[in-house]
């Protein structure tokens, strides 16, 4: 909240302790824009983190459209996106990191339009759909960096359903590249190279300690976490089971429909893009827990996990309608009144 109120006032990307370096600058700036645009740059701070949550709540709208144009692009059928979009308006724990002013919105909001983008039933997705990708996914890069780990969707549904598609999955994958570089050049271009490559340098560093590796570099000496610690990952489990016990069973449910997908319903496109999609989340997710990095990790597989458990429900439901339905060799039904006919005219 301080560094936009200090962006949308003019005095740029600051804190109290000079350039704001411990997360990208795009929430900062979407903050900004927003206080300039409904005139709140003089507010006092408790009025400006209340009216700042709209925002969030906005992105979490657009999030719940977008979800609705995945599952028809998914599956060619408004049932699945309508099951998506429902699952994420109605979840408790969707609910509760929206409606604060929190960087996972809108970074998992641009990450699900790189992947929403991204798809097609064609043998190859369009130019514009790769650069399309390419920018969001490195718009989201700008906004919260774990969502890098996303680049491995593209390449590894690529490399595993898709081998034409593994240029395009580059290229995606050098265009969100290219877009998130034009912050460290920004940083370099102000002087500030030495802070902004400590600052990421510390945060690479404890992603590495998680696995016992790691390194300490000297310019991560002025870099401190904020005092006081998280509650170990079962403890804090216990605590929110109460509230967010649906949250905790979608979570779940997520790891069968995701299965569910990968066994049942492999021979659709679709469902290998959503069932790579979840696994590389599922695994941004065990980083979070590891590492002990917040709870609202669980934001980045909960979306995907709603997302492929709505699928997948969708696909079960008109299988139990239509028991021909989703099935790869599905009988040819013109040719089936040709040969009644022909029965017909030799009676």
């Amino acid at each position: 909240m301080l560094v936009g109120r200090n962006l949308a006032s003019g005095g740029g990307l600051v804190a109290d302790r000079g350039i704001f370096f411990w997360h990208p600058p795009l929430y900062m700036v979407a903050e900004a824009i927003y206080l300039r645009a409904i005139g709140l740059l003089r507010a006092d701070p408790l009025q400006t983190i209340f009216t700042l949550r709209w925002l969030n709540v906005f992105f979490s709208g657009v999030t719940a459209g977008v979800l609705l144009i995945l599952g028809y692009r998914l599956h060619r059928s408004l049932r699945v996106g309508v099951l998506m979009a429902a699952l994420f308006t109605l979840d408790p724990f969707v609910q509760r990191i929206n409606r604060r002013s929190m960087l996972e919105t809108l970074a998992m909001l641009l990450t699900l339009i790189a992947v929403t983008i991204y798809f097609t039933h064609r043998p190859r997705p369009s130019f514009w759909q790769q650069l399309g990708a390419g920018v969001a996914l490195g718009l989201a890069i700008l906004t919260k960096e774990i969502m890098a780990f996303e680049l491995l969707v593209f390449v590894a549904y690529a490399l595993w359903a898709r081998r034409n598609q593994i240029g395009d999955a580059l290229r995606v994958a050098g265009v969100a590249c290219a877009t998130y570089l034009v912050y460290p050049a920004w940083a370099l271009a102000i002087g500030e190279g030495d802070r902004f490559l400590a600052y990421k340098a510390f945060g690479i560093n404890r992603l590495l300690r998680i696995t016992g590796t790691g390194i300490y570099l000297p310019l991560e000496r002025e870099i401190r976490l904020p005092a006081g610690g998280r509650p170990p990952f079962l403890e804090n489990l216990l605590i929110s089971l109460g509230q967010y016990f649906s949250t905790y069973v979608l979570l779940g449910l997520g790891v069968v429909a995701t299965a569910v997908l990968l066994v049942r319903y492999r021979h659709f496109q679709g469902a290998r893009y959503a069932a790579t999609w979840a696994v590389a989340s599922y695994g941004i997710a065990t980083i979070g827990v590891v590492g002990r990095l917040g709870d609202q990790f669980f934001y980045y597989v909960l979306v995907p996990a709603l997302a492929v458990t709505g699928y997948a429900l969708a696909l079960l439901l008109s299988r139990a309608v239509d028991p021909l339905a989703n099935r790869p060799n599905r009988p040819n039904r013109p040719n089936r009144r040709k040969r009644t006919n022909r029965r017909t005219l030799t009676r």
